[in-house]
């Protein structure tokens, strides 16, 4: 009876914690949303949250809907730094973002002359 007793409250146990919800990426993985980027400048337009299965992300394409069409990012994390890419695939000319330095409020300074605005399609993210 003891183990009958043990068996169940390990089954329980297992259950509980398999019916706990997790966030959910794309093919099924947890996500962690490491930034969130608008089509417009001063978080302006559409919103997009670059979202990861785990950090550090590797690389990742955005979203085709945002594909070169961002104007601002804000990391959800001051430990977080983020590359961003204009090429996918991690490729191209890339800017460096670090969730401590704060949002990027307009891309279409950064540098000067606007090299990144409407041209981001790549992201790669670690921890600092």
């Amino acid at each position: 009876m003891r183990f009958k007793s043990v068996l169940a409250a390990s089954f329980w146990s297992v259950t509980l914690v398999s019916a706990i919800p997790q966030p959910q990426a794309a093919g099924g993985a947890a996500s962690i949303r490491v930034a969130s980027a608008y089509t417009d400048a001063k978080f302006g337009g559409k919103k997009i949250d670059l979202t990861a299965a785990s950090i550090p992300t590797g690389c990742l394409d955005i979203d085709k809907n945002f594909d070169n069409q961002l104007s601002s990012l804000q990391l959800t994390d001051a430990k977080v730094t983020c590359v961003f890419w204009i090429d996918n695939r991690c490729g191209g000319n890339s800017m460096t973002v670090t969730g401590a330095q704060g949002p990027v409020l307009d891309l279409s300074y950064i540098p000067a002359g606007g090299l990144y605005n409407d041209a981001l399609s790549s992201y790669s993210c670690r921890y600092s």
